[in-house]
């Protein structure tokens, strides 16, 4: 492709991803929907079982296992909800403020998901020097296990995708397209790249937490990493890449690897997806630091969603900052920030929640994050979409650890006016994806199921 030619389908694709972010029609939500716990798909050559996590893991199997674990292991959540008919009527006691609670139990995450449909599944590329056996592996989030899926090593054509050094163990995030879109059609593209952003948030702490030094890798070449999945005709793509331990320079491979063109459910915005998609390694568009939590495992099993009830007594908004700073710092450098709006504003409390969603306003407040994708998108070009994306992935789930650090509760919460609240606070157009409100925390706690 010639220099003019390559002129002409960036301008055409940097078009058809910004003619999608000026689409904010919310989703006409289907029925045909169906929660996937774990990957369907063909069975491997090998299962490996992980060793369960622990508090202090020496080897690096051991700090692999909690990582994936934590990332998108099965997590026991218990939720402290409300009933009875004077379910909001405040009775004068302290906290929750509630007639009646019982305890619900259920299985999910520890991290959010849209419409709880988990679609980000883990990968573990291995070069055979932590004991992991050579090749690639998806992760079993029910049996807490490696499927082995190929026995080459990875690391030439991991260094040919990345374009420089490479670590022995290296954790690639794909999403499978159809868990999300069977309901919410267009608009899934962009909850896959918040789920996304979310689980890497969650590695990249629980990899600071053991010390390891991981590296988030967004401009890689899709055909490249997908190739190393051997993921062919499935409906799976790789939206993120992150490189854990040390690196060495590899050879890369000499041959590069077949065009995929990824089959894509009904619905699905295929041409936003190409657009979108690199043919050679580019320079990395970066977000800002992550936020640690006082207490990172703790947090991890805390996060929760806000319960609709009454805040006694309610926090100030100097207890709410370090929140909204949580946002700050992975969004700065990108040119975002977080925007916290003080409870009940009208601004914002009026333009919250669909139907379907009941949302109760006496919360502590809206952390709204702030970017401006479309002027991203003009500069950097169509991948810069996918960068921005999941960076606003990564603060919700930074600022969601901090508060649950603070004893509160969030919720990113897509099913908002985004033109009426943009609009309100004066923010230019398209400059959010989602917001977060924050309030008592709706559980009492969670825990890791490995194994079940």
């Amino acid at each position: 492709m010639s220099t003019a030619e390559r002129t002409t389908a960036t301008d055409a694709d940097r078009d058809t991803v910004l003619a999608y972010l000026a689409d904010r029609e919310l989703p006409q939500v289907s029925g045909a929907y169906q929660l996937y716990p774990t990957r369907a798909g063909r069975p491997g050559v090998a299962e490996h079982a992980l060793p369960r996590p622990g508090h202090g893991p020496d080897g690096p199997v051991d700090r692999i296992s909690r990582m994936l674990a934590t990332g998108n292991g099965l997590a026991r959540h218990r939720f402290l909800t409300v009933s009875g008919a004077r379910a909001f009527l405040p009775t004068g006691a302290p906290g929750w403020g509630f007639d009646e609670q019982h305890v619900m139990t259920t299985l999910l995450r520890l991290v959010a998901s849209g419409g709880a449909a988990y679609p980000v599944d883990l990968w573990l590329l291995s070069g055979g020097e932590s004991g992991l056996p050579v090749g690639a592996h998806r992760y079993n989030p029910v049996h807490h296990g490696l499927t082995q899926v190929t026995t080459e090593d990875p690391r030439p054509r991991l260094a040919r995708a990345l374009g420089g050094a490479v670590s022995d163990l290296t954790i690639v995030l794909t999403t499978r397209l159809e868990r999300t879109t069977g309901r919410y059609g267009k608009f899934a593209h962009r909850l896959h790249l918040l789920d996304t952003g979310h689980t890497l948030a969650q590695l990249l702490i629980a990899g600071r937490s053991l010390d390891w030094e991981c590296t988030p890798r967004l401009a890689f070449v899709d055909d490249e990493i997908e190739h190393i999945l051997d993921l062919g005709d499935e409906t799976e793509i790789a939206f993120a890449v992150v490189t854990v331990g040390p690196t060495s320079t590899v050879t890369p491979a000499s041959d590069p690897a077949p065009v995929r063109i990824p089959p894509v459910p009904d619905r699905y915005p295929q041409d936003v997806l190409r657009a979108a998609r690199r043919s050679e390694p580019g320079p990395e568009l970066e977000f800002g630091e992550i936020t640690m939590p006082r207490d990172p495992d703790r947090a991890m099993q805390r996060r929760r969603s806000p319960v609709g009830g009454f805040v006694a007594p309610p926090p100030s908004a100097e207890d709410l900052a370090p929140v909204a700073e949580a946002v700050d710092s992975v969004l700065g450098p990108l040119g975002g920030h977080g925007r916290l709006v003080p409870p009940k504003d009208p601004r914002v409390a009026t333009r919250i929640g669909a139907p379907g969603h009941r949302l109760n306003l006496s919360l502590a407040g809206v952390v709204v994050p702030v970017l401006e994708l479309p002027e991203l998108v003009r500069k950097h070009g169509p991948g810069a979409f996918r960068v921005g994306a999941v960076a606003v992935g990564v603060s919700l789930q930074a600022a969601a650890l901090v508060a649950a650090d603070r004893g509160f509760g969030t919720f990113p919460l897509c099913a908002y006016d985004g033109p009426g609240i943009e609009a309100n606070l004066e923010l230019p157009e398209a400059s959010t994806m989602c917001v977060a409100p924050i309030g008592v925390a709706a559980h009492v706690g969670a825990s890791l199921e490995v194994p079940l």
